[in-house]
């Protein structure tokens, strides 16, 4: 398990470096970390004309989670 949240981490580091929309990590974030959007949810959103819309207007409804320890230094380094 601990491993698998790694993982997580490591593609939404990969997501931030290579600017992807913020939106698509939100819904990443509240899939895989939060639990608070179902696959069924991102599937019916996929079906919809205006997905691209949606995914760039999306917020995060999970809590919002802790930095992790590459994050914090990045912070850290950027000051």
């Amino acid at each position: 398990m601990k491993h698998e949240k790694n993982e997580v981490f490591e593609i939404r580091d990969y997501l931030i470096v290579n600017n992807y929309p913020q939106g698509l990590i939100n819904i990443l974030d509240d899939y895989f970390t939060n639990k608070a959007i179902t696959l069924e949810e991102v599937q019916e959103m996929m079906t919809q004309d205006n997905f691209a819309k949606l995914v760039d207007n999306y917020q995060i409804r999970g809590a919002k989670r802790e930095l992790t320890f590459r994050e914090a230094m990045q912070c850290k380094n950027s000051i």
